[in-house]
């Protein structure tokens, strides 16, 4: 599972991306992915791993939630 997020305010001067990634490692542990920056630039990225599908789909949603209320909008 995969979203791409943005946040864009030209007055304000924000042009930023976030995007969260749901899967399994090479080891077969569920992660949750985040990389986030300036648009343009290869920005950060942090990976979380859990125990199991469910809590790696909580943590996605509760990620995507936050980002939405921060004022992000899916990219497209």
């Amino acid at each position: 599972m995969h979203r791409s997020l943005e946040r864009r305010d030209a007055p304000e001067n924000i042009d930023r991306f976030y995007r969260i990634d749901l899967g399994r490692d090479l080891f077969g542990q569920w992660c949750v992915t985040r990389g986030w920056g300036r648009n343009g630039t290869y920005g950060r990225q942090k990976i979380d791993s859990f125990p199991s599908a469910r809590d790696a789909l909580q943590a996605f949603r509760a990620l995507e939630a936050a980002k939405h209320r921060r004022g992000y909008v899916a990219r497209g």
